[in-house]
């Protein structure tokens, strides 16, 4: 991700440390204090300050202490105007505004006592009010302060320490890839405004639904037509199958109608250019660790997946003689496969590159999605309506984010375009809501929520998990990104066609990250070897286990495992370490071949490694000096085939300096 709009901010904490410290401890008091921390956004700064412990901003222990004094402090002054002014703060501005919030700390007093001044730290309506409260009601000084210190020490790493793995893990994903943590907060982003939105339309809907029902019965009654089809969805009295076909094909014919008027009136093209506009976008952010991720959960979404799951939570309820519940979930699962197909054959809408054959070469609608709204969706209105009603959202929000994974990952592979999956989610979905409505109108016995959840989870984990391993590898080449390579003859590549490959790494949306000084033609084992013969290394491989040496700070640089680096949506091909001068080599396919050879061109960078550091791990990056590696690295090339050139413009860190090496094999073309 790209922090410049961060770096205004960090320049001025680097530059004013002790006012950074003095806002910490603000911030802390704030949050404390009665009735001001009602209106401090305190989880937010804090985790933004935690942020910047992690990328090495501000020191972590000068500012946890701050943020306990800043914590004591705000508590402490609120239990001294409880004891200095008693009940007359009832009447006096501002706590005069806020009677209801004194009767909540009261009862929470009350009812814990002391420990109420732990607890009522992380209780967000009555934090702020719980300190107060106990001096009003009288509670000892040194009791309070003994409290009070205790749970300053729990909320201050509480608070902080979310924000020091998130810094640390964006730092991590940004020393990778920027895209990688520009796909994560866009995804987090998505995801967060989606179950905001989901929330409030429960909270709104959820009151309302059994007298909208009852309305949407009395207008039906008066309507002879129209009736039968609101019948079988809301009259518990009435058979559904009639009705709820009708209604299942309607939704087939209007999605195809939509489709029909956005290809032929003005929101069409404007739509295509947004569907292109997204895929470019999301195919630039594009790395490997992503790609092999979002595989995985794709292949949640796969058809065989979906007919497994459906058939084994089939045949349990037909077990257990769940039959109404039963025919619904059959009912979700067929409108999923049969509308697809009827759309995909309607629309043959080409995908945005070819993956498949037969009726799945077409890409409107998403399958993935409409398989994962449907089923997922009904699957949460089965265990929802077991469920107490405080229940039911944690069950929908859940689904929300398994189906809107799915989504996303069908976007980030350039399977489809967005249109594809927006009529997938609004056509599955809409479905679940009719389907839903009807079965929870329709009385059926209560089913054990444990085995609505249990089987779906263990279909998912073993035969998901089986699915996933056996066909990661052909879906991994299925989804990979193409790339073509151009032809350079080599006098062109040697005299000015080596200016045609980029000067630095490409990372987001195609920005420019560090220099790129080396370019080889030729086979990457020759190089490895001839280096490898001058005593370079091939370094660790990451793995979880090595990884923990991240956390000794004293560790030799050399023996740290490398975080793999993206250059255009790709790791590097060859990677080597020098240890005693600290030089790394990384090399990555470039779009360019010699045309007489077919020889590969790669492009990379020599570079010296140092220290970084970020929260309580040290990781080994490269410098910003580009200028000495290349120097140091010309001894080890002597016997090689290279000319240097130089790029403009140049910068203090490099001078545009270009090591261009071919082999043997080359030279003769």
């Amino acid at each position: 991700m790209n922090l410049d709009f961060l770096q205004p901010l960090l320049d001025w904490i680097n530059l004013h440390p002790g006012w950074a410290g003095l806002f910490v401890f603000l911030v802390a008091f704030s949050e404390s204090l009665a009735i001001v921390g009602l209106f401090m956004p305190g989880v937010v700064l804090m985790f933004g300050i935690g942020t910047l412990v992690a990328l090495g901003t501000i020191e972590f222990w000068p500012t946890f202490w701050l943020a306990v004094a800043g914590a004591i402090a705000g508590d402490g002054l609120s239990f001294w105007l409880g004891i200095h002014f008693k009940d007359q703060l009832r009447e006096r501005w501002p706590f005069s505004r806020y009677p209801t919030l004194f009767a909540k700390g009261e009862g929470f007093f009350l009812r814990h006592g002391g420990k109420s001044i732990l607890f009522g730290r992380f209780v967000g309506p009555v934090r702020p009010i719980i300190p107060v409260t106990a001096g009003m009601l009288g509670m000892s000084a040194w009791k309070f302060f003994s409290v009070n210190v205790i749970s300053a020490l729990a909320w201050a790493p509480a608070y902080l320490l979310p924000g020091v793995v998130f810094g640390a893990s964006l730092g991590l994903a940004a020393e990778v890839a920027s895209r990688l943590a520009g796909l994560v907060l866009m995804f987090l982003i998505a995801s967060w405004l989606s179950l905001w939105l989901l929330k409030r339309l429960y909270l709104f809907l959820s009151p309302k639904a059994a007298a909208s029902a009852d309305q949407l019965l009395h207008w039906g009654r008066n309507h002879q037509h129209l009736g039968q089809l609101t019948a079988a969805i809301v009259d518990p009295q009435q058979a559904e199958f009639k009705g709820l076909s009708i209604i299942a094909i309607g939704l087939g014919l209007m999605a195809i109608f939509i489709f029909s008027l956005f290809q032929h009136f003005s929101p069409g093209p404007s739509l295509a250019r947004f569907d292109s506009s997204l895929y470019h976008l999301l195919q630039e952010l594009r790395t490997p660790w992503g790609d092999q991720l979002m595989v995985l959960i794709s292949q949640l979404g796969d058809g065989i997946v979906h007919i497994v799951l459906v058939s084994s939570l089939l045949l349990w309820l037909l077990a257990k003689r769940h039959y109404l519940a039963a025919g619904h979930w059959l009912a979700a699962a067929l409108f999923a496969s049969l509308m697809t197909w009827l759309l995909k054959q309607s629309a043959q809408l080409p995908r945005p590159n070819a993956m498949f054959d037969g009726a799945m070469a077409f890409s409107f609608p998403s399958a993935h999605v409409v398989y994962a709204s449907c089923s997922f969706g009904f699957l949460a209105v089965l265990i929802a309506r077991e469920l107490k009603p405080k229940q039911r959202w944690f069950c929908y929000a859940s689904a929300t984010l398994i189906i809107l994974s799915i989504a996303f990952s069908r976007l980030y592979l350039g399977a489809h375009w967005f249109s594809d999956v927006a009529a997938g989610l609004i056509l599955g979905l809409s479905w679940v809501v009719i389907l839903g409505v009807a079965y929870r109108r329709h009385l059926s016995h209560s089913i054990k929520p444990a085995g609505l959840m249990t089987i779906p989870l263990l279909v998912l984990v073993l035969f998901g998990g089986w699915h996933s391993i056996n066909s990661h590898e052909q879906n991994t080449l299925r989804y990979a990104q193409q790339q073509q390579r151009q032809q350079i003859s080599f006098a062109e590549w040697l005299d000015t066609g080596w200016q045609q490959l980029p000067g630095q790494r490409i990372d987001t949306l195609g920005s420019q990250g560090q220099p790129l000084n080396l370019q080889w033609a030729g086979s990457l084992n020759e190089l490895q070897t001839h280096l490898q013969q001058l005593g370079w290394q091939t370094p660790k491989q990451l793995s979880a286990s090595n990884a923990l040496h991240w956390l000794n700070p004293n560790a030799e640089l050399t023996s740290i495992p490398l975080l793999p680096q993206v250059h255009d949506g790709r790791h590097a091909g060859l990677t080597l370490l020098l240890g005693k001068q600290k030089l790394i080599l990384r090399l990555w396919p470039s779009s360019y071949q010699l045309s007489s050879k077919k020889s590969p061109i790669w492009i990379g960078y020599i570079g010296r490694l140092e220290r970084k550091q970020l929260a309580f791990i040290s990781l080994p990056t490269s410098s910003k000096d580009f200028n000495i590696p290349i120097q140091q690295f010309k001894p080890f090339i002597a016997l090689l085939n290279w000319r240097l050139h130089r790029r403009n413009p140049a910068t203090e860190n490099w001078h545009g300096d270009t090591l261009l090496l071919w082999s043997e094999a080359n030279q003769k073309q």
